[in-house]
Order: structure tokens, then C-alpha cells, then sequence
């Protein structure tokens, strides 16, 4: 397993493709024209915007494209189980390969907002730093756990598309509907989910509790992703 993850990700960072969405946020953030009187707060609360949404964007969908999308047209897991390797094992591989360029991303879209703060003269607290690192986390955090619950899909449908409009539309509209049900029926479901999950522990975090149960929670959800999506792959025919 550990070759074929290798082989991926080098096939991956290899392909242009997979360059093209996080180019554009670069020129995006260079163009950047943010003059006078803009310090952390001003770029904090711009952040929170654009990791909730365009970033996700950024990021969710040239990994998808490059793990399931690209694999399934090419018919690459069909000959990885002809060589032997057990189905559970690609669909860990898959998902593996899905959090390593998810973080890679993240790690190089945090590297952007410490330029950004250099552009603007910005110089943090150790405080406010803490505070950007872990938005930039907990956002890398619910990306991989979108990961996982689309990626069902995908071997559900045996279509990479309908696991991209699954996540796109599970990371704009997720949020917003638990919070609605938990309002309107007084039912916990967004701070039971893996998303209210990931925001208490960077909470308890920041003020120096302990965050080890929330984790563990969002652990337990991904790994029900992963068998549920172990589950349908084992009973896919696949045609060779």
C-alpha cells in the first residue's frame, strides 16, 4: 500500500492539472490590493470567508479530480486488484492519498496568509498566530472529513462527479442546514456532527482544555466514511 500512495502522490504533483486552482487563488492573493488601516482582525474575519468557501473549493476539488476522478478513467484500481492488492487496501490508499494533497494544499494556502501578512506590515501576537493556524487546521480538518463522506458516494455511483457535487455542496450548505435543525428542533445535530466537532476542539484548544474526545469523535466518523465506502467497493463488479 505504501507503494502505490507513493506512486500517486508522484503522479499527482507531476500532472499540471493539478496546479491550475491553486494557481489561480495565488494571483488571486497577489492582486490582493488592501491599503491603509488593515491589520489581523481585518484579515482574520476575511479568512473565515474564504476558508469556509473558496478555499474549500480550491483545494476539494483538484484532490478529487487527481485520487478518484482521474483513477476511475483510467482504470488504474482495476489493475491494482489484478495485482494482488485487496480492495480495502486501495479504498485506504485512495483516501490517504486524499489527505496528504489536502494538506499539502492547506499547508501552502496558510504559507500564503503569512505573505500576506508580511505585505501588509502585519505583525502578530503569538496569540493571533495561534488563531490563524488553527483556522487554517480546522478548515483542513473538515476538508478531509468532506473527503471521506463523498468519496461513499463515489463508490456508491462508481462516478467521481457525483462525489465532487456531494462535498460542494456538503461544504457550502452542511453547516448552515444543522445549524437550522438544531435551532428549529432543538436537536444537537451540528455540534454532533464532525464539523461542530472539529470547531470545539480548536475552542477547547485555544483555551487550554483538552480537545483529545472531539478528535477522537471526528476519527470515529472518517473511519465509519471508510468502512461504509470499503463496504460498497467490495461488492462493485467491476468489469475488466
Amino acid at each position: 500500500m505504501r507503494r502505490l500512495i507513493r506512486a500517486d502522490i508522484r503522479r499527482i504533483l507531476l500532472k499540471i492539472g493539478f496546479y491550475v486552482l491553486p494557481a489561480i487563488y495565488l494571483l488571486i492573493s497577489i492582486s490582493d490590493t488592501q491599503k491603509g488601516d488593515y491589520g489581523f482582525e481585518d484579515m482574520y474575519q476575511a479568512n473565515q470567508f474564504t476558508y469556509k468557501y473558496m478555499i474549500s473549493y480550491f483545494a476539494i476539488i483538484p484532490v478529487f479530480m487527481s485520487v478518484y476522478a482521474d483513477e476511475l478513467r483510467s482504470g488504474a484500481w482495476v489493475v491494482a486488484i489484478g495485482r494482488g492488492m485487496s480492495r480495502r487496501k486501495i479504498v485506504m490508499a485512495k483516501f490517504l492519498d486524499g489527505t496528504i494533497l489536502t494538506i499539502l494544499l492547506y499547508a501552502f494556502f496558510f504559507a500564503l496568509d503569512v505573505v500576506g501578512m508580511a505585505r501588509h506590515m502585519i505583525t502578530p501576537t503569538a496569540l493571533q498566530m495561534e488563531r490563524a493556524v488553527l483556522l487554517n487546521v480546522a478548515s483542513c480538518l473538515k476538508a478531509i472529513s468532506f473527503m471521506g463522506f463523498a468519496s461513499v458516494f463515489v463508490y456508491l455511483t462508481w462516478n467521481a462527479s457525483v462525489g465532487i457535487i456531494v462535498e460542494i455542496i456538503a461544504t457550502a450548505f452542511s453547516e448552515m442546514a444543522l445549524g437550522w435543525v438544531q435551532e428549529q428542533f432543538r436537536i444537537p445535530m451540528l455540534d454532533m456532527s464532525f464539523i461542530g466537532q472539529v470547531d470545539q476542539a480548536c475552542a477547547n484548544f485555544a483555551a487550554g482544555r483538552s480537545c483529545v474526545l472531539q478528535f477522537a469523535v471526528v476519527i470515529v466518523y472518517v473511519a465509519a466514511f471508510i468502512l461504509i465506502s470499503m463496504a460498497l467497493y467490495g461488492r462493485k463488479e467491476l468489469e475488466l
